[in-house]
């Protein structure tokens, strides 16, 4: 039997608009910006991921910590449905897979 041919997918949103989002994106920036509110261990887990793999495994969680049981070798991002989790998004970076948050549109 031969193995299924995978297509690649990107998933394309559009960025946070209007004055909240704007507002958000300001508060982000200048947070990362100044370095001094970083709640990472290391300053450069506050960073952006840069990798961009070839292929794409997604993780949903929805808050509590079942994330510390995840398989972070298989894991490229993680979209949170709950409240901001400072140590999750360290340890997702330390494991170099990104955070996404949800936003109301």
């Amino acid at each position: 039997m031969s193995r299924p041919q995978l297509r690649r997918w990107r998933l394309v949103s559009s960025p946070p608009s209007g004055v909240p989002g704007l507002a958000l994106l300001a508060l982000l920036a200048l947070r990362l910006a100044a370095g001094t509110d970083c709640p990472c261990p290391e300053p450069e887990l506050c960073r952006p991921i840069r990798h961009h793999p070839d292929f794409e495994v997604f993780v949903f969680d929805v808050g509590q910590k079942t994330w510390k049981s995840y398989d972070w070798s298989q894991i490229t991002t993680v979209a949170t449905f709950g409240k901001y989790d400072s140590e999750l998004m360290c340890y997702a970076h330390s494991k170099g897979a990104r955070v996404v948050l949800k936003g109301n549109l």
